[in-house]
Parts: C-alpha cells; sequence; structure tokens
C-alpha cells in the first residue's frame, strides 16, 4: 500500500455518496454527490480542482452490499486504494459518538482510516465467476423466501381452516409450481457456472467431500471467504461463522457459561446447523462424538455447535492441504 497522505471517508447510501476528504489528520473538503457513475466523475473533476491526488489516497467505506456496487467498480478500475470495513469495526473504534447524520458518518470513516491506516487491508474485486456465483445464490434464497411465503400458511390453512383450504391451493397451485421451476433452473446454473471454472470447481468438491457439507453450504464457505483467500485458517473461519464459545468472565462475581459471539456471518451461521444435522446421520466418527457428547450430559445444541466447529476446520485443512476429505487421515488444524 502507498504512503497515503489523503483519507477519504465515504458513507454510502442507495441514492447519495457523502465524501469527506482529509489530508493527514485534518479535515479538508466534504461532498456529497448520487450514487452512480455521473456522481463519482463529478467528486473526482472536483478533486482534480482542489489539486487532490486521488492515487495519492485511501478511500474508506462501510460494507454496503449493492450500494457498493458502482463506486467499487470505478475505484477498482482506477487502481485507487480502497478499504471496505465492516460497520461494526467503524462503530466501536470511535468510542462515545453523539450525533448522525451522513456527513457525520462520513467524517467518522475518513477519521478512522487515518487512525487505522497502518491495519488497512486493501479490498480486491471478486473474480468474475464469484460475483456471478453470488447473484445466482443471491436469486436462489429470494426464490425460496418467496416459495416458502406461500407454502407455510397453505399448511396451517390445512389445519385450521378446512373450507379455506380448497381456495387458498387453488389460488397459489400456477405460483408455487413456477417458483419451484425457477429455483430448479436457478440451480441449474449455478452447477453449471461452478463447473465452468477449475478453482471453483476444485473448491467445490474439496468442500463437499466432507460429510455433511452439501452444495448450498459449500458454495457459501468458497463465497463467504473469497475461495479461501480472506480466511484462509479454520480458526478465523470458526470465528467468523460464529461457532467458536468466547469465556464470559470478569474477577470473582460475573462468571458467565462460554458464549457464542452475535458478530458473524449470520447468512453462513445459517447453513451451517443443517450441515451438521446431516453430518451426524452419516455412520461415522461425527454420528459417535454426537452420541457420546450426549451421553456425558451435553447439551444437545451444544454439541451440535462443537460439530458445526469440527467440519469448519475439516473442510479448511483439506483445502490447505489440497486433498479431498480422508476419514482415515490425521489432518492437522488449518
Amino acid at each position: 500500500m502507498n504512503n497515503n497522505k489523503y483519507f477519504i471517508g465515504i458513507d454510502v447510501s442507495k441514492d447519495t455518496l457523502d465524501i469527506a476528504i482529509n489530508k493527514e489528520a485534518e479535515q479538508q473538503y466534504h461532498l456529497e454527490v448520487s450514487n452512480d457513475l455521473k456522481g463519482i466523475k463529478a467528486f473526482v473533476k472536483k478533486a482534480k480542482e482542489w489539486k487532490i491526488d486521488l492515487k495519492n489516497a485511501l478511500f474508506c467505506m462501510e460494507y454496503t452490499g449493492l450500494y457498493n456496487y458502482t463506486l467499487l467498480d470505478f475505484l477498482s478500475t482506477n487502481k485507487y486504494d480502497i478499504w471496505v470495513e465492516n460497520p461494526v469495526a467503524i462503530k466501536k473504534s470511535l468510542g462515545f459518538q453523539r450525533g448522525k447524520s451522513d456527513r457525520l458518518d462520513a467524517e467518522r470513516i475518513a477519521q478512522y482510516a487515518y487512525r487505522f491506516k497502518d491495519k488497512a487491508q486493501l479490498w480486491v474485486p471478486d473474480r468474475s465467476v464469484i460475483r456471478e456465483l453470488k447473484t445466482l445464490v443471491s436469486i436462489r434464497e429470494n426464490l425460496i423466501k418467496s416459495k416458502d411465503s406461500l407454502s407455510k400458511p397453505l399448511k396451517e390453512y390445512k389445519k385450521f381452516m378446512p373450507d379455506s383450504y380448497q381456495m387458498y391451493k387453488k389460488s397459489c397451485k400456477g405460483s408455487l409450481k413456477s417458483l419451484e421451476k425457477d429455483i430448479k433452473e436457478v440451480e441449474k446454473q449455478i452447477q453449471e457456472l461452478i463447473d465452468s471454472d477449475e478453482k471453483v470447481k476444485h473448491q467445490y468438491s474439496i468442500a463437499t467431500s466432507v460429510k455433511g457439507i452439501g452444495p448450498v453450504t459449500a458454495c457459501q464457505l468458497i463465497l463467504c471467504s473469497g475461495e479461501f483467500r480472506k480466511i484462509q485458517t479454520g480458526k478465523q473461519f470458526a470465528c467468523y461463522a460464529g461457532v467458536v464459545p468466547f469465556e464470559y468472565s470478569s474477577g470473582s462475581s460475573v462468571r458467565g457459561c462460554p458464549k457464542v459471539s452475535h458478530w458473524a456471518n449470520k447468512k453462513l451461521k445459517k447453513y451451517l446447523p443443517m450441515a451438521a444435522l446431516s453430518a451426524i446421520q452419516v455412520e461415522g466418527e461425527l454420528k459417535e462424538y454426537y452420541h457420546r457428547q450426549l451421553a456425558k450430559g451435553k447439551h444437545k445444541m451444544s454439541v451440535i455447535n462443537a460439530v458445526r466447529n469440527k467440519l469448519i476446520l475439516r473442510v479448511c485443512a483439506c483445502i490447505r492441504d489440497n486433498q479431498l476429505y480422508d476419514p482415515q487421515y490425521m489432518y492437522q488444524a488449518a
């Protein structure tokens, strides 16, 4: 990373970008532009008028998903230094703060970028195949939500309002059939996309070789880790997924049970319990471990969480060793 002279904090919203520009620790300028290519180019033009060398700047922003896309695409194309940070990390680093506005948020992000510049991790854009895979996975999730919003009430009508059940079923029949067809088509596209790229296909085959890890969970593991580039070790990944219990104690009076943190990737955390439940149905070490721990009096969900942890460690170890999972092989923690 360059020895940046300017630190630019950007508060990203759906319609606007609030931009605060600091020269070292001093705030120099503030600008609000539209969150589109026209607005971004207007900012670059203004920066030239202010004689700001953007090649010598660190752009810092919070991750806001889809709203970041146009800005990140422009900045990465022009090879600017970009730091996309977790909003919680920025909020907690600034201590006690009063007031909130888009302008204030941009200024605080710029301050954060300057104060913690030595810890900056420059953002690297995903490969096109990963961007496409993320889009297809998101489409599948939305289709399943739509299907569930229709099918779940159908069961309730059948149980509690049988007189209206047939009418509800008839009204939703076409929509449910169409949604099921769309889901199957998207899943087909996801598999074709995975098969089309050697790296993704290889990582996918390694992940699914671990008993319990299905196609959906394998995709999430690849996407959340940036193809196991952003998160490389099993311990880091387990922490990121929210399956590592942390101690909760202080002095002699506070003695809470170890708990998993709620600061975790919620999507990944949603799929891992299903993977763990699948793993303990298969004859082998994990099923034996599960029943052995229950026999010792351990809480069921605590054991399920331990199985989730083991699954992540196994996948990461296999990715590191570049081999399919072998139950006879003694893996060292990744």
